[in-house]
C-alpha cells in the first residue's frame, strides 16, 4: 500500500512539473493555405495535422473557411497532412525554424477513381499493421451492416472465441475496451454485450499485444480496442438500416432466422454534438453438443455418452445517448448512457437430449431430459467525462473519466429428467430447477495526462481507481431420488487502485523510444456466505513497458518491444455456484482462484506498405484453466483451477492490401505458435499450431464490392485441454448508391458450416468409475445463414470545426466522441 501511494504521489508531481515545463516551450509558428488543385480554390474546414517523422502528432488544427491555418511546435522535421471529406489527404515535408514559417500551398485532388467504370471512394486499407497494433477497419468491410460486433470480432486476424464467450488473441485471453475504455465483461455477459451492438455503428478494431503503461495491465493476450463511429458532420444527420435472412437446417429440421433493425441520430453544432442510437435484433442458433468419456473398468469398456441438441434464441436491444459541450476551444464536457439489455431461451426435449452408460455392450442407464434455460440481462452504464486543454502547440491536456456499470443478470434452469437402469422397464422421474441472480455495481474514475517535455519528448501520465461489487444468490430444488434444497449466497468486493508514467521520444529522424511503468494495488474479499467461508486478498504489481523503434530507410521498419501483464480470474470463475449447460454437465468457479502473470517480448518488421513479419515469446506463470472431472454418477464437471506455466514461441506473417490487379487487392496473415504447458504433477502439455487469416477483396463496376475472408486454425493445446482444427469462410457483397447514401448489403456466413468448437480433455486419468482413455467435448453451431440489408444515410455532409484534428488517431479525445458503454 506504501509504494502505491508514493507512485501516485510520483505520478502527480510529475504532471504538475510537466504542465509547467510545457508552458515554458519556446515554439515556432506554421502558417499556410490549403487550396483545390482543380480550381485553385480555398478549401475551408480542412483538418491539418503536423506530424513527426514516426507518424505521432505534434500539432493540429482546422482551417477557416478561406483555407488558411496555423500550427505552433519546436523546431525541427515535420509532416504536414492535409484531410477533408471527398478528397484525396495531401502531404508536405517541413523543415521548422525557430520564428514564422510560411509554408507553400498544399494542393488538393477530389477522391474519385475511375477503375473498369468503378467509382472508388473508400481508401482506408482494411487491415493495417502499424507499429504497436494491428488495426481492421471494420467501416470498409462489406460484411459490417448487417452484422453485429460478435459476427464482425470473430473475422479478426488470430481471435477465436471459447464455448463460454470468452475471447483470445492468438491463443491468450484478451480484454476487450470500447471506445478507450474497459467493457467490464467476459464471457456470456460480454457475449451478449457484442451481440446488441451494430456493426454498422463500428469504425475499427485495434488488437494490441502490447499495450503502453497507460492501459490496465488486465489481460495476457493485451486488449482488442472497438472504436465505434464518431460523427464529425455539422447539423443533423443519421442512419437507420434493417438486416433480415435465415436458413433451413435439415438436421435439426428447422428454419433459422435472423433480422435487425437499427437506427441513428446526431445534431452537432459548434458549441455541442448530440447523439443517440438504439438497436434490436433476434438471432437463432442450435448447437449439437456431445461429450463422449471412454474409461475402463476392470479392463471392461466402460462408456459414458452425453448428446443433446440445443434450440436457442437471442433477442437483444440497446439504447445509447449522450452529448458533448465544447465549453470554449479549451474545454470539452460531455456524458453518455448506454443500457444494453438480452434475454436468451435454450431449450431441449428428451427425444434429443440423451445420455446412456455403457459397460462394455450393456446399456447400464438411460436418462432422458427435456431442459430450458432462460437468461435475462439488463445493463445501464454511465460515463461523465471532462477535457482541458493546457497549450494546444504542444498538445497537452488531462482529461479525466468517471464511470458507473450496472449489471443484473438472471438465469432460470429447469430440467425434467426421465432415468432407466438395466434391466427396468419403468422410467424414474426427477426434476431441478435453478434460480439464479447475479448482481454487478462498478465505479471507477480516472485522470490521464499528456505533454510535451524536454522540448522532444511526449509524457503520459495518469491514475485510476476502480470499485467492483458482486452479488449472487443461487437456490435449487431437485425432486427424485436424490430431492433436496438448497441455497448458494457468494458476495465478492474488489478495489483496484492504479498509477503511470509514461514517456516517448525520437532521436534523429530514424530512432524512436517509449518506456512506461504501472503500479496496480488490488484488495479483495470473496464471502462464501452460505458455506460460512471467506477468502481475502491484497498485493501490489508493478507493470513495465519499453518500445524501440528504428526506421534505417522509408521502407523499412523494425520494432523492439516488452510488456508485463496480469490475468485476474472473471467474477463467474470465482463464484462456486454451480452453472449447468445441459442436464449433466456444470462448471463450477473457485473463490481462492489466484492471477496470473505474463512476461512478452517482440521483434517486428516492416517492408513497404505491404509486408511485416514479427517474431514474440512469452512467459505466463499461474494459469488458470477448468479441470475436467466425471462424478460419481457420471455427469462432468469443469471446475476453475490454477495448474501451472505456460511458454509461447510465435512468427507471424503479414500481406496488407495488396494489390493483385486494379481491381482485386489481398489481404493475409499467418502465424506459427509453439506452445509449452508445465502442469503440475502432470506431464506439459504441447503443441505447434498453424493459423490463417485471409480476404479477397474485388472492386467491381458500378459501385460493387465483394469480400471473401477466411481463417483456419490447426489443433492447439490449452491447459487441460487440446483444442480441434477450426476453419470458416464468408462472403459479403456491398452495394453504394445515391452517393453513397443507400447500401445495399447480401452476406452469407459460415459458408462450410463449419463452425464448432471440439477439445479433448487431458485434466484426469482416473476417477472412481475407473481409467479415463478419452475424454471429447463436441460443439456444432448451426451458424449459417443467408441475410439482407439495407441502410439509408441521411443529413448534411459538411465538417465543422473539430475540437481535435479529424480522424488521427493519436489526437483522438477518449469519451468525446459517439460511442457505448460510456463513451
Amino acid at each position: 500500500m506504501r509504494r502505491f501511494r508514493l507512485l501516485l504521489i510520483a505520478a502527480m508531481l510529475v504532471i504538475g512539473g510537466a504542465n509547467a515545463s510545457a508552458a515554458r516551450q519556446n515554439v515556432s509558428e506554421i502558417k499556410g493555405t490549403v487550396l483545390d488543385k482543380a480550381t485553385g480554390g480555398p478549401l475551408g474546414w480542412t483538418t491539418v495535422a503536423l506530424m513527426r517523422p514516426d507518424s505521432t502528432l505534434a500539432a493540429g488544427a482546422t482551417c477557416d473557411d478561406k483555407g488558411a491555418y496555423s500550427l505552433q511546435a519546436a523546431p525541427g522535421e515535420y509532416i504536414i497532412k492535409a484531410s477533408l471529406i471527398g478528397y484525396k489527404d495531401s502531404y508536405k515535408n517541413v523543415n521548422v525554424v525557430t520564428g514564422l514559417n510560411e509554408i507553400e500551398p498544399l494542393n488538393m485532388s477530389e477522391d474519385t477513381q475511375m477503375i473498369a467504370g468503378a467509382t472508388v471512394t473508400e481508401r482506408v486499407k482494411l487491415v493495417e499493421m502499424k507499429i504497436d497494433k494491428l488495426v481492421m477497419n471494420v467501416s470498409q468491410s462489406a460484411f459490417a451492416q448487417g452484422s453485429n460486433a460478435l459476427d464482425l470480432i470473430k473475422k479478426a486476424p488470430g481471435v477465436t472465441i471459447d464455448k463460454d464467450g470468452n475471447i483470445t488473441l492468438n491463443g491468450k485471453k484478451v480484454q476487450v475496451w470500447i471506445d478507450g475504455r474497459p467493457s467490464y465483461l467476459d464471457g456470456k455477459g460480454l457475449e451478449a454485450l457484442l451481440r446488441s451492438t451494430s456493426g454498422s455503428s463500428i469504425d475499427k478494431f485495434e488488437l494490441m499485444e502490447h499495450p503502453s503503461a497507460k492501459y490496465d495491465a488486465e489481460g495476457q493476450g493485451g486488449i482488442i480496442n472497438i472504436k465505434t463511429k464518431r460523427n464529425a458532420l455539422s447539423g443533423l444527420n443519421g442512419e437507420i438500416g434493417t438486416d433480415d435472412g435465415g436458413m433451413y437446417f435439415g438436421e435439426t429440421g428447422r428454419f433459422l432466422m435472423r433480422e435487425n433493425v437499427n437506427g441513428s441520430l446526431s445534431y452537432r453544432t459548434a458549441k455541442t454534438n448530440t447523439f443517440v442510437s438504439a438497436y434490436q435484433g433476434i438471432y437463432d442458433m442450435d448447437i449439437d453438443m456431445n461429450i463422449d468419456n471412454k474409461l475402463t473398468q476392470d479392463g471392461v469398456p466402460f462408456r459414458i455418452l452425453a448428446q443433446s441438441l440445443q434450440k436457442d434464441r437471442y433477442r437483444n436491444w440497446q439504447v445509447r445517448f449522450g452529448n458533448d459541450w465544447f465549453i470554449d476551444k479549451k474545454n470539452t464536457l460531455g456524458f453518455i448512457v448506454n443500457m444494453p439489455s438480452s434475454r436468451n431461451i435454450m431449450k431441449s426435449d428428451r427425444d434429443h437430449n440423451v445420455t446412456t452408460q455403457t459397460l462394455g455392450d450393456k446399456e447400464l442407464e438411460r436418462a432422458e431430459s427435456a431442459t430450458w434455460n432462460e437468461d435475462k440481462s439488463r445493463q445501464t452504464n454511465g460515463n461523465l467525462n471532462f477535457t482541458h486543454i493546457f497549450n494546444e502547440a504542444t498538445n497537452s491536456e488531462i482529461t479525466v473519466n468517471m464511470d458507473y456499470y450496472h449489471n443484473a443478470d438472471w438465469t432460470g434452469n429447469d430440467q425434467k429428467t426421465f432415468t432407466r437402469n438395466m434391466g427396468a422397464s419403468d422410467w424414474i422421474p426427477s426434476t431441478r430447477y435453478i434460480d439464479s441472480d447475479n448482481k454487478v455495481n462498478i465505479w471507477s474514475a480516472k485522470a490521464d495526462y499528456e505533454g510535451t517535455v524536454f522540448n522532444f519528448a511526449r509524457l503520459e501520465a495518469g491514475a485510476k481507481w476502480a470499485l467492483s461489487k458482486t452479488d449472487n444468490t443461487t437456490l435449487r430444488t431437485e425432486t427424485g431420488p436424490s430431492a433436496s434444497d438448497a441455497e448458494t449466497r457468494f458476495k465478492y468486493r474488489e478495489n483496484i487502485g492504479a498509477a503511470y508514467l509514461s514517456l516517448a521520444a525520437q532521436f534523429g529522424p530514424k530512432w524512436t523510444a517509449k518506456a512506461g511503468l504501472r503500479g496496480e494495488y488490488t484488495n479483495s474479499f470473496g464471502d462464501w456466505i452460505s458455506a460460512g467461508d471467506e477468502s481475502r486478498r491484497s498485493y501490489f504489481d508493478l507493470f513495465p513497458t519499453a518500445f524501440v523503434g528504428f526506421n534505417p530507410s522509408a521502407s523499412l521498419r523494425f520494432a523492439l518491444s516488452y510488456t508485463r501483464r496480469i490475468q485476474r480470474p472473471s467474477y463467474m470463475a470465482l463464484n462456486p455456484v454451480e452453472n449447468y449447460i445441459d442436464a449433466h454437465t456444470y462448471n463450477v468457479g473457485d473463490p481462492d482462484l489466484r492471477p496470473a502473470y505474463s512476461d512478452k517480448a517482440s521483434l517486428s518488421a516492416g517492408f513497404g506498405q505491404h509486408f511485416s513479419l514479427a517474431a514474440s515469446f512469452s512467459h505466463t506463470g499461474g494459469m488458470f484453466s477448468q479441470l475436467p472431472e466425471l462424478k460419481e454418477n457420471g455427469d462432468q464437471l469443469l471446475i476453475w483451477t490454477n495448474y501451472g506455466r505456460q511458454n509461447m514461441t510465435a512468427l507471424t506473417f503479414n500481406v496488407t492490401e495488396l494489390p493483385m490487379a486494379k481491381w482485386l487487392a489481398w489481404t493475409f496473415s499467418t502465424t506459427g505458435l509453439y506452445s509449452s504447458a508445465k502442469i503440475a504433477d502432470r506431464e506439459s502439455n504441447d503443441s505447434f499450431t498453424l493459423s490463417c487469416y485471409t480476404c479477397f477483396t474485388f472492386i467491381l463496376p458500378k459501385d460493387w464490392k465483394v469480400q471473401l475472408d477466411g481463417f483456419y486454425r490447426s489443433p492447439m493445446a490449452y491447459g487441460y485441454f487440446k483444442l480441434h482444427d477450426l476453419y470458416s469462410m464468408n462472403i459479403g457483397v456491398k452495394k453504394t448508391m445515391l452517393d453513397n447514401r443507400l447500401v445495399l448489403t447480401l452476406n452469407l456466413d459460415d459458408v462450410l458450416r463449419s463452425s464448432c468448437t471440439n477439445l479433448d480433455c487431458l485434466g484426469f486419468t482416473s476417477t472412481v468409475l475407473g481409467d479415463v482413455n478419452s475424454s471429447v467435448i463436441r460443439q456444432k453451431y448451426y451458424s449459417q445463414i443467408a441475410h439482407i440489408g439495407l441502410t439509408w444515410r441521411f443529413g448534411k455532409a459538411q465538417r465543422i470545426r473539430a475540437r481535435k484534428v479529424g480522424s488521427i488517431d493519436e489526437a483522438s479525445r477518449i469519451g468525446g466522441g459517439k460511442g457505448l458503454g460510456g463513451k
